[in-house]
């Protein structure tokens, strides 16, 4: 890209700009790690314009932004642990555990996942949503690379739920193929 910019434009701020605005787009469609590294050229290499400073402070805004979303990610794990905890038999409960799941998955804690989802299945043995926190209790031991834990589950939801929404998926993992 920083080829094609410098064949279209002989000035160094024109070339950065052109790299910006290919930042800028990528950033806008959800590419934040192309657009960083992106902008991180345009730091690097073009450190005497004005476009160098502008990706630099932008660089360090996307990072506050994930620095933000983690904390307020981390007040609501804190919330809903809390809730569990306090009120174990309220109507949420169930609920809250897979809200759980899925925010220690975005801070990239496969094994918090995983506590939740045996204490789920272990307090709430009866709960209509046990054949799902099999299933992706199942799928969090395949994550880890605990193929032990992962086919102790599965043959466990298999016995238990044999015509289950995730049975045909199950067992194409279990015969060592992928998801269907």
């Amino acid at each position: 890209m920083k080829e094609y910019a410098e064949i279209l434009y002989p000035e160094k701020e024109k070339q950065a700009e052109y790299l910006k605005n290919e930042a800028d787009k990528l950033r806008e469609q959800g590419e934040i790690g192309e657009a960083i590294m992106i902008y991180r050229k345009i730091a690097e290499e073009y450190r005497n314009t004005e476009r160098g400073g502008e990706s630099s402070f932008i660089i360090a805004n996307i990072i506050e932004q994930q620095e933000d979303e983690q904390d307020a990610v981390k007040g609501t794990i804190e919330e809903y642990e809390k809730l569990i905890r306090d009120y174990p038999k309220t109507k949420y409960s169930e609920e809250v555990h897979f809200k759980l799941v899925k925010k220690y998955q975005k801070l990239g804690k496969t094994d918090e996942g995983i506590r939740i989802l045996e204490n789920f299945i272990k307090n709430y043995p009866e709960s209509k949503k046990k054949e799902q926190a099999l299933f992706l209790l199942g799928l969090l031991y395949r994550e880890t690379k605990n193929s032990e834990n992962m086919k102790k589950v599965w043959n466990e939801y298999l016995k238990n739920y044999p015509e289950g929404t995730y049975t045909s998926i199950i067992n194409s993992f279990l015969k060592g193929g992928e998801e269907k």
